[in-house]
């Protein structure tokens, strides 16, 4: 049976792409590694804060590899895309303007210092990056999808 793929307004599939790929997933992997792995083995009294910045970092970049593959996967069988660069333009608007709420939040709850902020925008800057290459690669067109099924 034939799965039915359904057309959706572009906010709609971006913020589902979001949700998934940009904040579950790498959020995840950041709590897998804060909460579980490095109390684990010790490490948090062992590693300066950029050492322990990059593990976050990395972990993040991880978890949002694995979710934007995940995501891409999920919208390219279920819904029908006409405009892959729309979509990815409005989720990474969306992670850029929900990670400054984010960091907006927690400089109003901890503080700020100097090198919290350049933490931030390295973090931001990067993980935006990264976010925007990995959704460009893995959504597909709708046009993309019909010319890569094998003829039957």
């Amino acid at each position: 049976m034939a799965r039915t793929r359904k057309q959706s307004l572009n906010w709609y599939i971006a913020a589902t792409h979001y949700l998934t790929s940009g904040f579950f997933f790498p959020g995840l992997a950041a709590l897998i590694l804060a909460f579980i792995i490095i109390p684990l083995i010790g490490l948090k009294t062992l590693l300066l804060p950029p050492v322990y910045f990059l593990f976050i970092l990395g972990s993040w970049i991880l978890g949002m590899w694995w979710g934007v593959m995940y995501s891409a996967r999920h919208l390219n069988k279920w819904y029908i895309i006409k405009e892959k660069r729309k979509i990815v333009s409005l989720s990474t608007n969306y992670y850029i303007v929900l990670y400054i709420i984010g960091v907006v939040c927690q400089f109003i709850l901890n503080g700020v210092t100097i090198i919290t902020i350049v933490y931030a925008v390295i973090f931001l800057g990067i993980t935006t990056f990264l976010f925007y290459l990995f959704s460009k690669k893995y959504i597909k067109d709708e046009d993309e999808i019909l010319t890569s099924k094998p003829e039957l």
